[in-house]
């Protein structure tokens, strides 16, 4: 929710986007707030709220001034989380995205606990497989939390058919990649446009992180029929399928040559089916599943 928030803001001076972050995620926090109140609360074991990480890569002369208020703001609102927490009078359900963050998470005192994958996708795209082309794809936000740097041993050099598109957070960091991944291609703070043609076209999505809580990005990958390379850790294992996985830099490597030469249309089909869990309507049927067991039926 957050970067598509950020999108439609990338030419606004900093000081914008910073107020309209923070009436965001006060809005957000609030509603958090509603839930703990009514015996419900959500974990995604996310850290995508923290300002911290939604800085623009670089704010001049008030960079030490914003830090310092980002800082604050990020107090404030830690404090009326944990305010919130500890107020309660009881947790009746706990939702979580994934089984991951529900070990990492777990509500000691909830009486139900739920896990609901996000419901990301309207529909499956409509896609045809001859598009598809010899591309691979990492879509990720460009900052080091998401350990980019593993890709110069995955791609080592980088490759003309690789695409890295997403989110510029840190301009120093994108141009070690740029540096030192010279044959692949950069697309920052990408349009729609660009990255669902990308995804259109594309055959694997390489995903360098560990430890990713629910992998959005998986799921849409899938639904354009492209094979998601995901390290074997966190969410991820719930979401892709096995043979995709990899638990070592160098398998990954040899997952991406092996499955770009073997694609076929029945991967592509699979894939498609596979992403069908994830659409909205059946994230809003689970939600509605679990509200009734927890607070109708019992």
């Amino acid at each position: 929710m957050i970067e598509p928030f950020f999108k439609v803001t990338q030419g606004s001076p900093y000081a914008i986007r910073f107020i309209k972050f923070a009436i965001f995620r006060l809005y957000s926090n609030l509603l958090a707030q509603f839930l703990i109140k009514k015996g419900v609360i959500v974990y995604t074991g996310s850290n995508a709220g923290n300002f911290q990480y939604q800085q623009p890569p670089s704010i001049g002369k008030n960079k030490d001034k914003f830090n310092a208020i980002s800082s604050i703001f990020n107090l404030v609102i830690k404090v009326i989380d944990n305010l919130s927490i500890f107020n309660r009078k009881s947790i009746i359900l706990a939702i979580y995205n994934s089984k991951f963050t529900m070990l990492k998470y777990r509500i000691a005192d909830a009486k139900f606990h739920i896990v609901i994958y996000p419901g990301l996708l309207p529909e499956i795209p409509k896609v045809i497989f001859n598009e598809k082309e010899d591309i691979i794809i990492t879509i990720s936000r460009i900052d080091p939390d998401k350990s980019l740097e593993n890709l110069l041993e995955i791609i080592p050099n980088g490759d003309e058919n690789h695409y890295i598109i997403g989110y510029l957070a840190d301009k120093q960091y994108a141009e070690f990649l740029q540096k030192n991944l010279k044959n692949s291609h950069f697309i920052f703070n990408a349009t729609d446009k660009q990255r669902n043609d990308l995804l259109r076209r594309a055959k694997i999505l390489i995903h360098p992180a560990m430890y990713e809580a629910a992998g959005i990005v998986f799921m849409e990958a899938m639904s354009y029929g492209v094979i998601p390379i995901a390290h074997n850790s966190g969410g991820a294992p719930e979401i892709v399928p096995k043979q995709y996985l990899y638990d070592s830099l160098a398998e990954a490597r040899e997952k991406i040559k092996k499955y770009l030469s073997e694609y076929n249309e029945t991967h592509f089909n699979e894939l498609r089916r596979e992403a069908s869990r994830f659409l909205i309507s059946k994230f809003h049927e689970s939600i509605e599943s679990a509200f009734t067991e927890c607070f109708i039926k019992n």
